[in-house]
């Protein structure tokens, strides 16, 4: 022990700009990691504690098979003569929007209560007389004071019946701790009338009575209510918000892995630094006795103090990037269930990040330590000793070994979405294979970049003295030159992923409602992610466009989400002409078996059930349970590829009238889209009104996707700040190793602007092969998500590339390449010779 702390914490002692360097290196690792166990954190906790302030004391709560309007009287009854309830309190809770005067919309929960819900609230004088008087049509509802001084005098709320004003709603000072403020309330009866709620509400909250046990109280609920309904605890998510961890966590952790991996890659890179440098100490070491165990103890030490304060770092840096990932998601929970998300970051996530980066260190300096143990120690001391990382020939089998091990997970990738993967076996291999593909990607380009450098690189080092130093120095040491490569490549190689998917999906959304729809499409609302907000089309409004002169006839679409256990929820949606143009997997799409009750459902359905066409399986409903046939099995994202579409009559049948979320408006012979869509805004001056052409149409879809991906860009943004720590760190450290050799440049007459330069051009020669190698391994791996991504999230999308963001990330690559080696190179320029020179 005493020999490793002299060679091991002294040394971290009397050289803190290294142990500095090594750190932010597993901080930048360990930061894009960490923000995924955040942001999962961030929006549990969000949930957690709104649901435990919504429900008070109350410790359970009842819903139904739907998300909205899934309870009637009955199960009421049920729930407050179980044996234990105290009082069963009815509640309609629904999702909708507020806007001020200038139309700006913001996501509210709209409370229906009766006088029972004094035992959530606390005595507040309710009568039966005074709620009727606030039932009367016209009349606004309750609203927190702070909403009300937010949106100031104009404002409305949106319902499914229409809007309602604000102006003169009376404030309830208790309503501004609820939701943050975004709350209202109305009895129950007119929420009922307002939501399309007809005798029906969303939930009942459970006080037992005193010295009830409340886990034996749930399981007599659930005895007393059904199998169609569930019943939830304080802390249970709404199953609608359990659905964004379910689909969101398996694709996020993907790319986290891909943080991972570069974080272990730089780690790996500065611990082989820290043991070349120190081999002469080292066979020193070994010539006076000491052991492997010493050596290898001595630098596994060093790496893990490294790591346990880069973990700490990095949980500051995890903090940063979660930020913009959890905003992007909160637009989802807040239509969801009315629930605005912000960042928390317990005590135990600095915990994790330590231990995380103590891990990363161990297991990067494992093989670097391995390797010191085994100098040749005369060698060494005699300075006859040929370093392995410079072999090109290693360099080759590594760049062999790893281009396999990137065919076989894209082979895999193919294999995991083969005949549509409805095997429940193909869902467990996907992010498996997606994983080696990215693993093995991110490795392959580490070990391209030498090669690729050495190939071209001369030409573009040029002629002069630094550009030709700087390749040398590159192509000597193939190992440094590998990881400012991977990191910067795969910053590139993110970005040209990210925005090729992004265009993909415009066009393939393009193709489809060009083809497909023939009118124009009307609704209230966004279509993505609305499916629960209640603020859809009144029947004032529909009426009103049906008889429009250039109308020739509207369909309605709708919708409801089925299922009380976020891993079971189902979507199930009709449209009173439905396109049914998505690729059959199974069975087919026969429009009179359809028309007669037979249903298509998602390939994610299918896979969970094993279902197949013939087959007939049980949909939840209100009433009971629905036995229904399988028509066929389609290529449907919608919900995740966990979805049914059936006729409307039927939907209406099983789930009563559903608010419509669209129309689809055909017109007159003779009158274009355009003239239909300007005679349908004019005769419904409404501001909320959204009459879109195909185009049009297909083009807010694709910037609300777009909006989703913006998880996937705060990743980006974050590889590329890796990116400059790794430059910055990599540079540093190198500029200390060959201290000895720049002194020598400098006496022998190299001008300190030229060492300087001599600097930056291996940052531009290293973001230029970065780039390039970054973009040739993004290919595959952008090929292996196309491959997969109807396993994880149901769509299926054509290979179709952005060449235009690789050029311009590229271009960027060169810029934080060359703001990360600033700071080197200037300490380069100012290096003092006669102490360089004598440097050991």
């Amino acid at each position: 022990m005493k020999t490793i702390r002299i060679l091991a914490l002294r040394r971290l002692r009397r050289q803190p700009l290294r142990a500095l360097i090594a750190s932010i290196s597993v901080a930048a690792g360990v930061a894009l990691a960490i923000s995924l166990v955040i942001v999962v954190g961030s929006v549990t906790t969000s949930v957690r504690d709104q649901g435990r302030a919504l429900a008070g004391p109350t410790p359970l709560r009842v819903i139904g098979a739907t998300s909205r309007g899934g309870l009637d009287q009955r199960v009421t009854d049920a729930v407050a003569k179980t044996e234990g309830v105290g009082a069963a309190i009815p509640l309609v809770q629904a999702v909708t929007l507020v806007e001020d005067a200038h139309h700006h919309a913001t996501p509210i929960l709209a409370f229906g209560v009766d006088c029972r819900v004094e035992a959530i609230v606390g005595s507040f004088g309710c009568t039966d007389q005074s709620l009727a008087a606030a039932a009367v049509d016209g009349s606004p509802p309750f609203i927190a004071a702070s909403l009300a001084q937010t949106l100031g005098p104009g404002a409305a709320l949106r319902t499914d019946t229409g809007d309602v004003s604000l102006d003169g709603a009376p404030t309830v000072p208790g309503l501004s701790s609820l939701n943050g403020g975004r709350a209202v309330v109305v009895p129950i009866a007119r929420a009922q009338a307002l939501f399309a709620r007809p005798g029906l509400i969303d939930v009942i909250y459970v006080q037992p009575k005193p010295g009830t046990d409340v886990t034996a109280l749930k399981h007599r609920l659930e005895q007393a209510v059904g199998p169609v309904n569930g019943v939830l605890g304080t802390d249970d998510p709404p199953p609608v918000i359990g659905v964004l961890l379910i689909q969101f966590v398996p694709l996020f952790s993907l790319l986290s892995i891909l943080g991972l991996a570069i974080g272990a890659v730089l780690v790996y890179n500065t611990v082989s630094l820290s043991v070349e440098e120190r081999r002469r100490q080292l066979a020193i070491v070994g010539a006076l006795g000491g052991t492997s165990r010493v050596i290898v103890g001595g630098t596994l030490v060093e790496a893990g103090i490294l790591g346990l304060v880069g973990g700490l770092l990095g949980a500051f840096g995890g903090i940063v990037v979660a930020g913009p990932i959890t905003h992007s998601l909160s637009t989802f929970t807040e239509r969801a269930g009315g629930i605005k998300l912000a960042v928390h970051a317990p005590p135990s996530t600095f915990a994790l990040s330590a231990l995380l980066g103590l891990v990363i260190g161990v297991f990067a300096a494992w093989r670097p330590a391995r390797r010191a143990r085994r100098i040749d120690i005369a060698a060494e001391l005699s300075n006859r000793d040929l370093r392995d990382e410079t072999s090109t020939r290693s360099t080759v089998r590594r760049a062999l070994l790893f281009s396999t091990l990137m065919v076989i997970g894209i082979d895999l990738c193919f294999i995991a979405q083969s005949k549509g993967a409805l095997e429940q076996w193909q869902a467990g291999l996907a992010p498996l294979a997606y994983v080696i593909a990215v693993a093995a990607s991110t490795l392959l380009s580490a070990a391209l970049a030498p090669l690729v450098l050495k190939a071209f690189g001369r030409r573009l080092a040029g002629t002069r003295a630094p550009g030709r130093l700087a390749f040398a120095n590159l192509t000597r040491e193939p190992g440094r030159t590998g990881v400012m490569a991977v990191a910067l490549g795969m910053a590139v190689g993110v970005a040209f992923i990210t925005a090729s998917y992004t265009v993909a999906v415009r066009q393939s959304i393009t193709d489809n409602l060009t083809k497909n729809l023939k009118g124009v499409t009307v609704s209230t609302l966004e279509p993505n992610n609305t499916f629960d907000v209640d603020a859809k089309m009144s029947p004032a409004t529909i009426g009103t466009i049906a008889k429009l002169p250039g109308v020739d006839h509207v369909t309605r679409g709708s919708g409801v989400v089925v299922g009380h256990d976020s891993a079971q929820l189902i979507g199930v949606s009709a449209f009173e002409e439905p396109f049914l143009n998505a690729e059959i997997l199974n069975g087919t799409k026969d429009r009179a078996r359809f028309d007669s009750g037979e249903v298509l459902i998602g390939a994610g359905l299918a896979r969970r059930k094993g279902l197949r066409a013939g087959d007939t399986f049980a949909l939840d409903t209100p009433t009971g349970v629905a036995e229904l046939k399988v028509l066929g099995v389609q290529q449907d994202g919608d919900f995740g590829g966990f979805n049914v579409q059936m006729a409307y009559p039927l939907l209406e049948q099983l789930y009563g009238p559903q608010p419509v979320g669209g129309l689809n408006v055909l017109p007159k012979a003779g009158v274009s889209t355009a003239e239909l869509a300007k005679e349908i805004k004019t005769a419904v001056p409404d501001p909320n009104l959204r009459v879109r052409t195909a185009t049009e149409f297909a083009d807010e879809i694709s910037k609300g996707i777009e909006g989703q991906l913006s998880s996937f860009w705060a990743l980006q943004r974050a590889l590329m700040a890796t990116a400059f720590v790794a430059v910055l760190t990599t540079l540093l450290l190198v500029g200390v190793q060959r201290r000895r050799e720049l002194g020598l440049l400098a006496a022998v007459g190299m001008q300190p602007k030229e060492l300087a330069r001599m600097i930056l051009f291996e940052a531009v020669l290293v973001a230029v092969v970065g780039s390039v190698v970054g973009i040739l391994v993004a290919v595959p791996m952008y090929g292996g998500l196309l491959l997969i991504a109807p396993v994880l999230i149901g769509f299926k999308e054509p290979f179709i590339v952005d060449p235009s963001t690789a050029v311009i990330y590229a271009a960027v690559a060169v810029v934080v390449a060359l703001l990360g080696a600033a700071w080197p190179a200037w300490r380069t320029a100012k290096i003092e010779v006669l102490a360089a020179l004598q440097y050991e």
